[in-house]
């Protein structure tokens, strides 16, 4: 009994998104994930990933800067990440490194 007790609220604290501390790391939603075209977060982070988004939608029909910014974040949320940093920019795509902060801001 106390070992399926036992596993079953590992087993939870795990999905649910926590450490055992009980402190979240990641975003809770893609719109908190944060874009830095300038500069870096100010606290520790580790690069998990990376993030690029098309600048043209079908038959070249150019993407609003809004739609490229929210495209980046909902691949880094997926990817569990909290920021996309070192973005760059070519003719066609906009490529970042999805980080994961070490600490909770």
């Amino acid at each position: 009994m106390f070992r399926t007790t036992f596993f079953a609220t590992l087993l939870f604290v795990m999905l649910s998104g926590f450490t055992m501390s009980g402190a979240a790391f990641a975003a809770e939603k893609a719109s908190d994930v944060e874009i830095f075209y300038d500069g870096t977060p100010k606290v520790s982070y580790t690069a998990i990933g990376r993030a690029s988004v098309d600048k043209h939608k079908f038959l070249g029909i150019k993407r609003k800067q809004e739609e490229i910014d929210k495209r980046l974040k909902k691949q880094a949320f997926d990817r569990g990440g909290d920021a996309v940093i070192k973005i760059t920019e070519d003719f066609g795509s906009v490529n970042g490194v999805i980080v994961k902060y070490s600490k909770k801001k």
